[in-house]
């Protein structure tokens, strides 16, 4: 960039895309935290010897060398920057002084710098870590550099699963009051979550994204094959598992889903409600008593769900042992630096699939960012008072969080899945999952999500009914399940 450029943008005055920096003999913190605004952003131009009324003052030309240095070190710093900012500064000489340009194109993903995200507001550089709504807006903003709203080349809304769709609005409208959905065609539902690229002249392609949360298990298989989650149970501890102590036995249980996202949340609740104890506790009223395990680990397999790197072709992991949970997952993006371990806090300020996060924060499966991470630490010594989280976010990302101790028994258990009223079978228990998510679910509806045979559905329905599980309170034609404790 010549002189003539520099003034040219200098006499516009700074603006969304421009910024001036005094810094005559080092770099401040407020350089990068524009740096990662202009990343978030549209992408911009930083000048550093320029004051804010637009007057060329310069740099101190014997420090240039060394800030040049220093900002080139600061944005390739894993320390600092996630990911890299890699900024190219140069030195320009102007009516005989120096001053720094550096150039910012708009970058493809969502940039934090010293664990913050920056975006840009006018001519201000904003800290929207704790702010909820806009950093949503940030990430869906950057979402169409994602692999989840990639266009899926053939997909037509044939390949999408009608049943899903009717759950989907289930969901909302079940609360009373009704929900746009309700009022929504298949094709406008998709739109409004921005699940649909329109073309020319009316054509229009579905994404990866509407694949995932709406596809047939076929359509899933034939786009996206490597696709899976596995969920498994190991009657044994983690650290027996990390050892080799298995006991001659991989796993004990073991559940492989390729159907679309929507679906698979319900089937790995059941998974663990099935192998995880109950455990209760009087809420804030005094009065209600609370279902911790489905409170804890509803955020868990949410997040299980929605923040996986579908692009890798990987599978995603539950696994349950006799102490411990741990969730994996590709990771797309490397959060932290140091050792690759990340908080609890720090992953309440992250997502990966925003179009995925909106659809389940809409059915209520998930939280605002920073929410859920909120109910885990908050649940989970209440589930547990040894509790113990742990994250690391490398290459794959793994959640674990420990819910007894060691070989001991966990509460209620006997050594094998914790004990409780046990269920006659999975189907059983898959299916009292239903009912709790979608109280007012018809038998049509169970049987689209269940499967088996409606004649095999009605006996497990009275099964649950005789033993205590379940009440139904509506009528046959307008069904009101209550759902107790299993």
């Amino acid at each position: 960039m010549d002189s003539i450029e520099i003034k040219a943008i200098i006499k516009q005055g700074e603006n969304s895309q421009v910024e001036f920096k005094e810094c005559q003999d080092r770099i401040s913190h407020s350089v990068y935290e524009t740096v990662c605004s202009f990343l978030n952003y549209k992408g911009g131009t930083l000048l550093l010897g320029v004051n804010d009324a637009g007057e060329i003052i310069g740099v101190n030309k014997g420090s240039a060398p060394a800030m040049v240095k220093n900002l080139i070190n600061t944005s390739n710093n894993e320390e600092l920057f996630v990911p890299y900012a890699n900024v190219m500064p140069e030195m320009v000489e102007i009516d005989g002084m120096t001053i720094i340009v550096i150039q910012i194109p708009e970058g493809e993903s969502v940039y934090q710098y010293k664990h913050r995200f920056f975006d840009r507001n006018g001519d201000a550089d904003v800290d929207v870590t704790k702010q909820p709504q806009l950093l949503n807006q940030l990430f869906e903003r950057k979402s169409q550099n994602l692999f989840e709203s990639r266009c899926v080349a053939g997909l037509k809304v044939d390949d999408l699963d009608g049943d899903t769709f009717v759950q989907c609005r289930k969901v909302k409208t079940r609360e009373g009051g009704g929900h746009p959905w309700g009022l929504l065609s298949d094709m406008d539902l998709l739109r409004s979550c921005q699940l649909v690229r329109s073309g020319k002249d009316d054509s229009f392609s579905l994404t990866y994204a509407a694949l995932l949360l709406f596809g047939t298990e076929e359509s899933i298989v034939r786009y996206m094959p490597r696709y899976r989650i596995e969920c498994v149970f190991r009657n044994y501890t983690y650290d027996d598992y990390i050892s080799g102590k298995d006991y001659g036995t991989r796993y004990d249980d073991r559940l492989t889903l390729r159907c679309n996202l929507q679906k698979a949340y319900i089937q790995i609740m059941a998974f663990v409600q099935r192998y995880l104890p109950d455990r209760f506790y009087i809420g804030e009223d005094g009065l209600t008593r609370q279902d911790l395990r489905t409170l804890l680990f509803r955020e868990i397999v949410a997040n299980l769900c929605v923040h996986a790197d579908y692009s890798a072709g990987f599978a995603s992991y539950l696994e349950i042992f006799k102490d411990r949970v741990v969730t994996r997952n590709s990771s797309r993006v490397i959060l932290s630096a140091h050792n690759k371990v990340i908080s609890i806090d720090q992953l309440g300020n992250y997502t990966k699939n925003p179009l995925l996060v909106r659809v389940f924060r809409e059915l209520g499966w998930v939280e605002d960012l920073g929410s859920g991470t909120r109910k885990i630490r908050m649940y989970a010594p209440l589930y547990s008072n040894d509790s113990k989280i742990e994250i690391k976010d490398e290459a794959e990302f793994v959640f674990s969080i420990t819910y007894a101790k060691g070989n001991d028994v966990a509460e209620g258990g006997s050594g094998k899945p914790a004990a409780r009223r046990a269920f006659p079978s999975f189907m059983h228990e898959a299916v009292y999952v239903a009912l709790k998510h979608y109280p007012e679910i018809k038998v049509d509806e169970i049987l689209t999500m269940i499967n088996t045979s409606r004649r095999t559905l009605y006996r497990i329905l009275a099964d649950l009914r005789k033993d205590g599980f379940v009440e139904n309170i509506g009528n046959k034609n307008h069904p009101k399940w209550n759902v107790y404790n299993g």
